[in-house]
């Protein structure tokens, strides 16, 4: 699981849905916006599309934190919308790859 000092909290990420940059990639939607601070900050968006067992749900969304333990430079909340599991082997390129958009 994420520490909690890399999750947006409810605040941060009403702020990011509302002024955020939005990028799709192949099998999820990105939103992004710089932040002030020495790390950058996620969530996990797995709506009822992709299962209705909320167990299920969980359970993806786990997956995807755990592969967000890397730092990402400069610093940016995100908010991924992943639409299946096929976004899980190639999530941390369109990352990096966003991040170099930033610097």
């Amino acid at each position: 699981m994420l520490a909690k000092q890399y999750r947006l909290s409810r605040k941060d990420f009403l702020l990011v849905k509302k002024s955020g940059t939005k990028v799709s990639i192949p099998n999820a939607k990105l939103i992004y916006s710089p932040n002030t601070l020495p790390h950058s900050r996620f969530s996990v968006v797995v709506s009822k599309q992709y299962s209705k067992s909320a167990v299920a749900r969980n359970h993806f969304r786990r997956e995807i934190y755990s592969l967000l333990t890397s730092h990402y430079s400069p610093p940016i909340d995100i908010i991924i919308y992943p639409f299946n599991e096929k976004i899980i082997p190639g999530l941390n390129q369109a990352l990096l790859g966003l991040t170099a958009r930033q610097s």
